[in-house]
């Protein structure tokens, strides 16, 4: 039994003087729920010696973001912020084991997360995509320019 799923991401980002500006936020958000735990769910199958295969779209600007040290950074400070509100969260529902569990399994998530893609990955998602494209053999990328526009200016 296979299973195809076809994911395609497009965020737009503006770089101005070192800053990142519209949609980076958008991008850390995007960036921790469909694209990283991926990579842990890859990881876990090839742990697992389950034969899977994966095909993704990505577009230029996406790549770019991945390889962008100001959002690697930020992506970094999001997971640390996000580890210290969840172990705020763990004080303070102390009197509640469901709400302290799952405060608790926010912590370990995001630690988790910030190990693998600051240690484990040094930062560099890209590297993680080549692996289970090239060697590993599992995903298939097809690169899209992002280009329905340009039939229409023709016309």
């Amino acid at each position: 039994m296979y299973v195809l799923c076809y994911m395609r991401i497009c965020l737009l980002y503006i770089i101005l003087r070192v800053k990142i500006i519209w949609r980076s936020n958008g991008f850390l958000k995007q960036f921790q729920k469909p694209i990283f735990p991926y990579f842990l769910n890859f990881k876990k199958l090839e742990n697992e010696h389950v034969d899977f295969r994966i095909t993704m779209s990505m577009t230029p600007p996406l790549l770019n973001m991945l390889d962008n040290e100001l959002l690697q950074e930020r992506y970094i400070k999001y997971l640390l912020n996000h580890i210290e509100l969840a172990k705020k969260e763990i004080v303070r529902n102390a009197d509640n084991p469901a709400l302290k569990n799952l405060a608790q399994y926010y912590v370990d998530r995001y630690s988790n997360d910030l190990h693998m893609f600051r240690d484990v990955y040094e930062c560099n998602l890209i590297n993680a995509f080549k692996y289970f494209s090239r060697y590993y053999c599992v995903l298939e990328i097809y690169l899209w320019c992002n280009t329905r526009i340009f039939p229409y200016s023709i016309c």
